[in-house]
């Protein structure tokens, strides 16, 4: 049994590894993309601000070098959560094949549940639906014998 928790506590240690490991790539990538689509002119993207920026051009974003400055330094908490987790890895001597395991399994569990939530989702309503279509046809059928006592 003890050793049973401890697998289990050790999956989600590795579950909550990765989702920090995926949730720190997606902070950065994220956070650099929306600094440069925020500070780009609406002439090169075709569409924007209707406003101009305080820099004094119309551009996607017209709260423009102040959402750049936002999102740069949230890519710069990002890579430094990023850094520390690197020396987390090192202290506990986890390799980067272990990381990849870990995103592997990860990545394959999330699939899995995404793929099969829609379904799970789906049969429940159709249960329900099921249930509420028979309890109806319960009613129906009171309602019918009540009809032929009252008749008689």
């Amino acid at each position: 049994m003890r050793r049973e928790i401890k697998n289990l506590t050790n999956i989600l240690q590795h579950f909550a590894i990765t989702s920090y490991l995926l949730l720190l790539f997606a902070m950065i990538a994220g956070n650099i993309v929306s600094a440069i689509y925020s500070i780009l002119p609406s002439a090169v993207i075709g569409w924007g601000a209707t406003e101009t920026n305080y820099l004094g051009y119309i551009s996607h974003c017209s709260f423009a070098p102040w959402s750049t400055l936002i999102s740069v330094a949230l890519v710069a908490v990002g890579v430094y959560l990023f850094v520390k987790l690197i020396k987390y890895f090192k202290q506990n001597s986890i390799t980067s094949r272990d990381i990849l395991t870990y995103f592997a399994t990860t990545s394959i569990t999330l699939v899995a549940f995404t793929m099969l939530f829609p379904f799970t989702i789906s049969v429940i309503v159709i249960y329900v639906l099921y249930r509420i279509y028979q309890s109806h046809r319960m009613q129906m059928k009171d309602m019918s014998s009540i009809s032929t006592e009252i008749q008689n």
